[in-house]
């Protein structure tokens, strides 16, 4: 499809189409002319995704070109790129997702972990959670791994019987 097609069927302006492709978010379409290119369903895709990157995570030009330079190569696993995702979506900039290997982890966030078999990856959410746990500690909030009550959690089933309390 040609760029105006492109920009109906995305629902995207022509005007945000060139910028997305000049700063490196939307790769160039199939050269059919000097003037024209070809588009595809790729690209109405990647076109989706920094809408919802932009207007739902708030994520700026930077941050998505950071996702999408890992998405389009093919030497990176797809783990980076989704702890790339998870840190817009969490509301993190991909550099505050990084923090130093030397912090400690909660030991909560290693319990929940093997009760739940997911991986030993870092992400951004998983980091996120850790802050989340040391500021209410600092706060005074209690926080304990003891057991789910009968009617007190909403805790999916899912999760087994693994739950905060939080007092």
């Amino acid at each position: 499809m040609l760029l105006h097609a492109l920009a109906e069927v995305s629902n995207t302006t022509t005007a945000s189409i060139k910028f997305y492709r000049r700063e490196g978010l939307l790769p160039a379409g199939t050269r059919l002319t000097a003037t024209r290119q070809d588009y595809d369903q790729g690209h109405v895709e990647r076109l989706q995704l920094i809408r919802v990157l932009r207007e739902e995570a708030g994520a700026t030009i930077p941050e998505i070109r950071a996702l999408v330079t890992v998405i389009d190569d093919p030497r990176r696993p797809l783990v980076d790129a989704l702890e790339i995702a998870q840190a817009l979506a969490a509301g993190l900039s991909p550099a505050e997702a990084d923090w130093p290997a030397e912090r400690r982890e909660d030991p909560m966030i290693r319990d929940l972990r093997t009760q739940l078999g997911w991986p030993d990856v870092a992400s951004g959410p998983r980091r996120a959670l850790g802050e989340l746990l040391e500021g209410m500690r600092a706060a005074g909030s209690p926080v304990d791994r003891g057991r789910r009550r009968p009617g007190t959690s909403s805790w999916p089933a899912r999760c087994g019987e693994w739950s905060p309390t939080i007092g």
